[in-house]
């Protein structure tokens, strides 16, 4: 299929998937994903001790690994798989743990199973 036919089919208006951009989908499901996870957090900072948050650098780091190594990647991600055809993405999403652990084993010193 042509490029140009996917970015027209993509950007339909029909209410499927396809028709949602992914940086929509990505923003949802950041957005849920913090107010899900908040309660969470307050009990974790009410129970167990919390020291360091007067620290910037540590609020920089917190801020990249949301930022761009969470919601980047899955942008994306989502992006990727709203450009290629259903049976290609379904390959891909079952890639995703192999290519992981390879990516861990390759690039760490941790001894492989």
């Amino acid at each position: 299929m042509p490029a140009r036919e996917r970015v027209l089919r993509a950007n339909s208006s029909d209410g499927t998937a396809a028709s949602i951009s992914p940086l929509a989908i990505t923003t949802g499901a950041v957005f849920w994903a913090a107010i899900m996870t908040t309660p969470l957090m307050v009990v974790e900072w009410r129970f167990l001790p919390v020291r360091g948050l007067d620290n910037s650098l540590l609020w920089g780091a917190v801020l990249y690994l949301g930022v761009v190594a969470t919601a980047g990647a899955f942008y994306l991600w989502n992006k990727g798989l709203s450009l290629v055809e259903a049976g290609t993405a379904s390959v891909f999403f079952f890639l995703q743990p192999v290519v992981g652990e390879n990516r861990a084993i390759n690039t760490t010193a941790a001894p492989s199973p």
